[in-house]
């Protein structure tokens, strides 16, 4: 049983809750590490769970946050997956199965020790906003009006997800990078297309938001590592990288697969980190999408 991790993020958002009732500018410099300046920039940090830190005191406060937060984690992952499949055009019962792949795969039940990577929830729904914003949907014959307002709101949840810390917040930016440049060559090469500038100036407002909002989060990170360059990770890190194994590999966890995946766990470096197997059924009903109806 793994307890370093989830304790760790009990005491930090514990940490937080006392900043911002004592002294909100002197959030990043913690009590610990003989109070080094910006401490707290040593790992990633789950600001968006500030309002919790704001509940109850003490060891039995700090450990009702993190429950609250686990809870809420796999709540609006479940949500923002239901809500995108609903944007690109799914209905109810697709959508439904969509929600629950994403919200309760079998990886996320290893990786509940690790609050900032099971906090998934805002990038799901980002993405829905922007989907519905831009009328986006994977149904030919459907067509919707750009809506600017769902745009910038859209953008202004990737922001809040970056609160959750860059672990998932650098892939989540790939992720809105490659969206957006798919949009702009479907534009360019679609001149049927009409541009709606008040969509595009959305975008340019709510992207400019995103970039701004991730050089203020970056600073106390950058302050760290020029004052520890020791501390910069080089390639050496990727061991922690899993093979193409590791996605159809359960965690030990998995009532179904757990004991009859030991074998395959054992050829992994560091099975609590790279068994990401995202459900059997799921990868099932994935293939069975790419020939039967819109999926």
């Amino acid at each position: 049983l793994n307890v370093g991790d989830p304790l760790y993020f009990a005491w930090q958002l514990s940490w937080v809750g006392h900043a911002l009732r004592s002294d909100p500018t002197d959030i990043w410099t913690t009590y610990a590490f003989q109070r080094s300046p910006d401490n707290l920039a040593f790992t990633d940090t789950v600001l968006g769970y500030a309002p919790l830190s704001l509940l109850g005191s003490g060891q039995d406060g700090a450990l009702l946050q993190l429950n609250l937060a686990g809870l809420i984690a796999t709540t609006m992952s479940f949500v923002g997956a239901y809500a995108l499949a609903r944007a690109l055009g799914a209905r109810v019962p697709g959508a439904l199965v969509a929600g629950s792949g994403f919200a309760f795969a079998p990886w996320r039940l290893e990786q509940v020790i690790h609050i900032n990577v099971t906090s998934t929830g805002g990038m799901a729904l980002a993405l829905a906003f922007l989907a519905y914003g831009h009328g986006w949907t994977l149904r030919r014959r459907e067509r919707r009006p750009g809506r600017p307002g769902w745009v910038l709101l859209g953008w202004l949840v990737a922001c809040y997800q970056l609160l959750f810390g860059f672990a998932i917040g650098i892939p989540f930016a790939y992720v809105l990078a490659g969206v957006l440049l798919l949009w702009t060559l479907c534009w360019v090469f679609s001149p049927r297309q009409r541009m709606l500038w008040w969509v595009l100036l959305a975008d340019l407002v709510g992207g400019a938001a995103f970039i701004g909002t991730t050089l203020l989060l970056l600073r106390p990170y950058l302050r760290v590592l020029e004052a520890h360059p020791e501390a910069k990770r080089g390639e050496s890190w990727l061991w922690l990288s899993p093979s193409w194994r590791g996605l159809i590999t359960s965690p030990r966890t998995n009532v179904w697969w757990g004991d009859l995946q030991e074998g395959w766990r054992s050829t992994l470096k560091w099975p609590p980190e790279m068994a990401l197997l995202p459900g059997f059924v799921l990868l099932g009903l994935a293939v069975l999408g790419i020939v039967l109806s819109s999926w």
